[in-house]
């Protein structure tokens, strides 16, 4: 077939990709605005086809919108059927049938179920009369020249069946073109985040002719009709003469095994067989096997622009099937892009910016939410009854407090993040709803929002200090009320102060102490709540600070000793009291004898097997005890615990969210230890997943949460590379785009880079990436940043964990040039900086500096200094292997200690017993290449 190529004469303003639903609308509105453009589909003019056999849309609120904003919405409904409700079809019930209103118990408001084949053909017609577009059928993008601003087509249709290439060059292009978007393709490359779910479940569709007489086939021809039995879920969405288009949503492996006619006829006769007789045989063995069924996907993605490009509709999001709201969400891309325009005086590519960050938020929440959807469905249908029918009856009675979700999301255009928070707050009825007079909710209400161990700067002092002195006034009115009850209410009080940050944090800390120590006194002889109360109190005086800084640990606060005595007196009395046993370990983790904490690590392992950050407990003292293998089990169990339940968590992010990944790090930080690279890559890879950039980018109370908590848990993967010498991996791998939002992960993965180049030898290489870092250290977005308890960097203090890396980095880039005086000047400070971190589980320093230092100290054949910096290592990680090795290679160096040597060897082997086969353990550091050799 010829090829012919030609490039249009003129140069388009605006380039519309795809003419299915959105893209007409968008070029309408830009035509409106005066803007020319140029639409571009793909397919014929003239959509063929039977309309019964197309799927139908659900217009709401945001999508009508966009058709009034188009003139051609009165027109589209007059095409549409309405329906106020779902029509529940119960399964094995002979036809019963459960009816639900979207609002109250009325027809107020309708959604309006569209066949979509005739939807488009409204748009397109109503673009035609637009004089600054035109539109241009028959073109397939091929790609795109951002360099040139030029795009090329497939032009079908050509003289005699030819097929001609075009070139358009177009100032900016707007991809409308669906899922499949060749558009976004073009740009996928730099996005700094892509992700696809491909779900287990396809769908076929289906047409339900009304009866001989003209009248609906079901009951309730107004309704949205719903079928399921287990996992295989049917839809019926009314046409206008009394009809139905028919989904069938069903797992890949039910579809495959319907094979043939009967096959079909027989699944439906078992799983429908109310619908069965309604449709006739043939048509239904017809409309089964006509098409190859098509798989649901679940796509998001970040930015939508990225240059002159700008990204809409289901090229920019797709989302299951869910509350139809993925074409009114396509449509109301359209507006939103509209509005950025009218903020930014009609400046393209400004508003293509303002579009990302006002939308993908809602975008994501959108997407997750249609994913929570399809997994509760597969539950059934009906299983949140309760909780629809106690959302109606609480929008009733406290509407201004209580709204019903689902007709906020079709019924308003209020942002769909704003809607789910409103949901998550909604659905936490628990103690104050039963019984809004409780002090003791109201009390620990307060509790929850002040400090605590692991957050020494509280939440929320306004709302703690509310609430603690609403529980005093409640309490002082109930005669009844136990003395403990109101001691521990009162105490209270004592954490807050009004104005808030009238009073420093220490003064407060030191207050509450004093008030828990009269309770201790007068109620806590044998109360064990009491117990943890008053502990947990002293323990605030001095968090994550108890003991002194080894090697000679002693207490660091006189209160210390007072501390374990009460815990382990309240321990006596029950082993398994969550909270005595919890700040036991903490109290004890840091100190000079942590195996005392041994058995209540053991009995807490598994006592509570629904709550993640018990199980993950008892790894603070494994860890230090040498039983690595314990550590990563533990925190195994706490990482399925908290999947079970991240999933039934509503929140969207959350201060649990840093547990969960504080659950992974200590198992990459164990299996580090245990030389087991495969399971600690596994657990760095899921941080990875997690981490996109809805979740480091987000807010919590205000606050900026995800950059500032969760971006530096991104590093994980490198430090692990380093760790087991996989250098090549190192430079293979590619680095996160934006290196704003991942700042933290950014400067590690050019420390590790500038290793791994050093290591092989390519110094100038290593060089580069060294002047990479430290530019990366200079980056304003990390201020402020942590991992846990310790800042990334603090360019005055150097006491960062990026500070630890910039001396091992040019110890080991000096090292491999020969430069061997500085290299130990800088590994030296790299082991001091190492240890003067703030105590923190894991460290905030993954791989022990002495590690580093000893390795190359002995393959400089200095192995007396490195037996001394190993015997150090093994006083802090008792039997860790890597240390083993070094001290027993040291050992045989000097020739010296043969027996002990032997012992140390031994020992060796058996910590090593679970190391990955794929990794050469020749040296405590992989980077000591001649002794790996």
């Amino acid at each position: 077939m010829e090829l012919k190529h030609q490039l249009e004469d003129e140069e388009v303003p605006v380039a519309v990709i795809g003419g299915g639903i959105v893209g007409p609308v968008m070029a309408y509105i830009l035509g409106e605005r005066g803007i020319r453009v140029h639409l571009y589909e793909s397919r014929n003019k003239g959509l063929n086809g039977s309309l019964g056999r197309a799927i139908n849309f659900s217009l709401s609120n945001r999508g009508i919108d966009a058709l009034v904003r188009m003139g051609i919405s009165d027109k589209v409904l007059k095409e549409a059927a309405p329906y106020y409700g779902r029509c529940i079809h119960l399964p094995n019930s002979g036809g019963e049938t459960k009816v639900e209103f979207y609002l109250g118990n009325e027809k107020k408001e309708a959604i309006h179920s569209i066949n979509r084949r005739l939807l488009s053909e409204l748009v397109l017609k109503r673009l035609e009369e637009n004089p600054n577009v035109k539109i241009f059928y028959q073109h397939q993008l091929l790609n795109i020249e951002h360099k040139n601003e030029t795009l090329h087509f497939n032009v079908k249709g050509g003289e005699e069946g030819s097929n001609n290439k075009k070139s358009v060059k177009a100032k900016f292009i707007i991809g409308c073109d669906g899922f499949n978007s060749s558009v976004r393709k073009s740009i996928l490359g730099s996005m700094s985040y892509y992700q696809q779910n491909i779900l287990d479940e396809v769908y076929h569709e289906f047409y339900l002719p009304p009866t001989q007489n003209g009248e609906s086939a079901v009951p309730y021809p107004d309704m949205f009709h719903i079928w399921q039995l287990g996992e295989v879920m049917m839809v019926g969405l009314p046409n206008k003469g009394n009809s139905f288009n028919i989904i069938l949503y069903t797992p890949l492996s039910h579809s495959r095994n319907i094979k043939t006619p009967n096959d079909v006829l027989d699944f439906f006769q078992k799983t429908f067989p109310d619908v069965q007789g309604k449709i006739p045989k043939d048509q239904l063995i017809e409309d089964f096997f006509r098409k190859t069924p098509s798989r649901l996907n679940i796509m998001k993605c970040y930015p939508y622009h990225y240059g002159n490009i700008l990204l809409l509709g289901d090229a920019a999001h797709c989302v299951h099937p869910f509350c139809g709201q993925g074409v009114n969400a396509a449509l109301e891309d359209c507006l939103i892009f509209e509005e950025c325009l009218e903020e930014n005086n009609g400046d393209l590519l400004t508003a293509a910016e303002l579009f990302t960050n006002r939308r993908w938020k809602d975008l994501h929440t959108l997407a997750d939410e249609s994913l929570n959807n399809f997994t509760a469905s597969r539950t059934g249908v009906s299983s949140n009854w309760f909780w629809i029918k106690l959302e109606s009856f609480l929008s009733k009675f406290l509407p201004n407090v209580f709204k019903q979700i689902y007709p906020m999301i079709v019924f308003t255009r209020e942002r769909y993040s704003e809607i789910y928070k409103r949901e998550k707050w909604q659905k936490k009825i628990k103690a104050l709803e039963i019984d809004s007079g409780c002090p003791i909710a109201h009390c620990f209400i307060a509790y929850n929002n002040a400090a605590d161990y692991n957050n020494p700067d509280g939440f929320d002092y306004r709302k703690g200090y509310h609430e603690s002195r609403k529980a005093l006034e409640i309490a002082s009115k109930i005669p009844s009320i136990p003395d403990w009850e109101m001691a521990v209410i009162k105490a209270q009080t004592y954490r807050f102060c009004w104005p808030v940050g009238s009073k420093p944090l220490d003064h407060l800390h030191q207050e509450y102490a004093n008030a828990m120590r009269k309770v201790y006194e007068e109620y806590g002889e044998n109360d064990t709540d009491i117990m943890a109360l008053f502990a947990e109190s002293l323990m605030m005086l001095a968090p994550w600070n108890l003991w002194t800084k080894p090697p000679d640990i002693k207490p660091a606060i006189k209160e210390t000793e007072e501390i374990v005595e009460t815990l382990e007196k309240g321990l006596k009395i029950d082993p398994l009291h969550p909270g005595l046993a919890h700040f036991y370990i903490h109290a004890m983790e840091h100190s000079p004898t942590p195996e005392k904490a041994l058995s209540t690590s053991d009995l807490l392992q598994n006592r509570y097997p629904d709550q993640g950050h018990l199980l993950h407990m008892p790894s603070h003292i494994y860890i230090w005890v040498g039983q690595y293998k314990e550590a990563i089990d533990a925190n195994k169990a706490a990482i399925t615990s908290d999947k079970a339940y991240k999933a039934n968590q509503e929140a969207e992010i959350e201060m649990y969210d840093l547990y969960r990944m504080h659950n992974y790090h200590f198992a990459v930080w164990a299996s580090m230890f245990d030389g087991q690279y495969t399971t600690a890559m596994e657990h760095a890879g899921e941080v990875e997943k997690q981490l996109g950039v809805d979740v480091v980018t987000s807010t919590l109370n205000g606050v900026s949460f995800g950059p500032i908590w969760l971006e530096a848990f991104g590093s994980l993967p490198w430090h692990v590379l380093v760790r087991f010498g996989k250098w090549q991996e190192i430079i293979n791998r590619p680095m996160d785009k934006d290196k704003d939002i991942y700042a933290g992960t950014t400067a590690v993965a050019y420390y590790a880079r500038a290793i791994a180049f050093a290591v092989l030898g390519r110094a100038n290489e290593a060089d580069a990436e060294r002047v990479n870092f430290y530019t990366a250290l200079r980056n304003k977005a990390l201020k402020n940043r942590v991992l846990f308890n310790n800042v990334m960097h603090n360019p005055v203090r150097k006491n960062g964990i990026l500070d630890v890396a910039e001396a091992v980095l040019n110890g080991e880039v000096e090292y491999h040039k020969e430069n061997f005086d500085e290299a130990f000047k800088w590994l030296h400070l790299a082991v001091e900086r190492d240890i003067n971190l703030i105590y923190d589980e894991p460290r905030g320093w993954m791989t022990p500096a002495r590690h580093v230092l000893g390795a190359l100290l002995l393959e400089h054949k200095e192995a007396a200094k490195a037996e001394e910096v190993y015997r150090e290592d093994l006083k802090q990680y008792k039997n860790n292997l890597w240390s083993l090795l070094g001290l027993y290679q040291s050992l045989k160096e000097q020739k010296k200690n043969e027996k002990e040597a032997e012992e140390v060897f031994r020992l060796f082997k058996k910590a090593s017993a679970r190391c990955d086969n794929s990794v050469n353990f020749g040296a405590s550091c992989l980077c000591a290449t001649k002794l790996c050799n």
